[in-house]
């Protein structure tokens, strides 16, 4: 009797299993077909084309996977496309940018360069970090949200005489709206120096030599990695190569920004989603394009960044 209630309800498991199967089978494919009949430019089809459903969308780009082509120099970005990429501010005005991360729970944080706040005693009430904006004049934009500070942990080694480590998270007060306009970017899976695919760099600053005080629309930068050897031959020992990564603008070099880039994203399109590679630390004299830029190495700090945020 025992033997013929355990073979019985072992063929009802199978039987459920299948039909489960076969569901689930049924459901992936008509979300599949759902995404395929949305109109190409559509949010929720960009985001079916991601595999990484948490962070690193772009649902505003202009493309329908979110990939961006190379261009040379820097140009407006097409308004809330890098939604991660926010202003921080002092007092209500800009100093650095930097990007929105999450950790495993969801929670949020901004995570900027180390130099961007050089109180030695942090006073969160003078900081605000503005997101979700592409003109840094208006007063008001579909997307925008301020966020109030918390708290600031900056890398236990950072130097501020050779900008080594210089990197710094801050926690919020609270959570901002998830949209089209505001949203994480993700930590990379890998060096950055291990593939030459496209690097972008977004933010607020002076991109030209003699140019205005600060450019007030988002502007996009198509950037690449260069060799050690480039930053080792200009900088000597001040660069860095275990924490720092050298960077310079495609078909153009130089380090894309003369003032107000500090903190800002430098990001790559991998694995359907963008990944945040490098955090605009510091270069010399922007008017010669032989000297490169220098950004923190994301990848060398991410133990240390989920020690911070987990």
């Amino acid at each position: 009797m025992a033997s013929q209630f355990v073979t019985t309800v072992l063929m009802m498991v199978v039987i459920f299993q299948t039909s489960v199967d076969a569901e689930c089978k049924e459901v992936a494919r008509s979300n599949d077909e759902l995404a395929q009949s949305l109109p190409a430019g559509s949010a929720i089809q960009k985001r079916a084309a991601i595999d990484h459903p948490d962070c690193g969308q772009r649902p505003l780009a202009g493309t329908a996977d979110g990939s961006e082509p190379f261009t040379v120099g820097a140009k407006e970005a097409t308004p809330n496309s890098w939604p991660w990429t926010c202003s921080l501010q002092r007092f209500g005005s800009h100093i650095c940018g930097g990007s929105l991360i999450k950790n495993k729970e969801g929670d949020y944080f901004f995570l900027t360069a180390a130099h961007c706040v050089s109180d030695s005693d942090f006073n969160a009430g003078s900081y605000l970090v503005r997101c979700g904006i592409h003109n840094l004049q208006s007063s008001a934009e579909p997307y925008e949200e301020f966020l109030d500070l918390k708290d600031l942990t900056r890398h236990p080694s950072y130097s501020s005489s050779t900008f080594r480590n210089d990197i710094a998270i801050m926690s919020l007060n609270s959570n901002p709206t998830e949209t089209d306009g505001l949203f994480a970017v993700c930590l990379p899976a890998s060096n950055a120096e291990t593939d030459d695919g496209e690097y972008w760099y977004t933010g607020w600053g002076v991109f030209y030599p003699g140019g205005s005080p600060l450019t007030p629309v988002l502007n996009e930068v198509t950037m690449q990695i260069v060799s050690d050897d480039i930053c080792d031959g200009t900088y000597g020992s001040f660069f860095y190569a275990p924490t720092m990564v050298c960077v310079s603008m495609y078909g153009t070099g130089g380090h894309a920004a003369c003032q107000g880039i500090s903190g800002s994203p430098l990001v790559a399109f991998r694995n359907g989603g963008w990944e945040l590679v490098g955090v605009a630390s510091w270069g010399y004299d922007c008017t010669q394009t032989a000297n490169p830029g220098v950004y923190t190495d994301v990848y060398q700090m991410e133990s240390w960044i989920n020690s911070v945020i987990n």
